[in-house]
């Protein structure tokens, strides 16, 4: 006769796992506060050795599936990408960074184009003036971010340092709670 284990006994069991990327994640929030720009760019660097480590694992798992029969030629584009991109982040980080903040800075600036366009053509909704504010501060945001990258460098990494901070915070909680279950 075999045990059953629920998935809420199996996930508890596990509370340790949730306490370490609860750490990690309050470490790389307060490195971020603390560091500012250097410490963007030292997380894009991060970011493109975990780009690289995963596609030489990825080649390898297309490796084994191709040996196998299974795979298709196209399913080596992925990892092949994430590398070149890995490396690119990893050789100037620095330029990858200002790189990021202007397309994040397009994207906002096309998000708010849209958001302003369609509160403009909502004529009689209650969400119009939301849409239109929300547009408008999407807008400035991109002009910013294109205008002054490096200002929007800073504040994007007090941003996500305040995210990783929130997030270490209720990861920990929730290590805590899964441990008084497993117990």
């Amino acid at each position: 006769m075999s045990t059953y284990e629920t998935p809420s006994t199996v996930l508890a069991s596990k509370w340790w796992l949730f306490l370490l990327d609860g750490c990690l994640l309050i470490l790389m929030g307060a490195l971020l506060l603390i560091t500012r720009i250097q410490g963007a760019i030292a997380f894009i660097e991060i970011v493109g050795f975990l780009l690289i480590f995963g596609a030489l694992i990825g080649v390898f798992a297309v490796a084994q599936e191709s040996s196998a029969g299974n795979a298709s030629p196209i399913r080596w584009f992925m990892p092949i990408i994430a590398g070149a991109i890995g490396v690119v982040l990893v050789v100037d980080p620095g330029q990858s960074l200002q790189a990021l903040v202007m397309i994040i800075g397009i994207a906002t600036l096309l998000a708010g184009a849209i958001q302003l366009a369609a509160g403009l053509g909502l004529n009689g909704h209650s969400s119009r003036g939301l849409l239109i504010g929300l547009g408008v501060l999407g807008i400035v945001a991109g002009v910013f971010m294109l205008l002054w990258p490096t200002m929007a460098a800073w504040v994007l990494s007090i941003f996500f340092g305040i995210q990783f901070l929130l997030t270490g915070v209720m990861r920990l909680s929730a290590a805590l709670h899964l441990r008084k279950m497993a117990t």
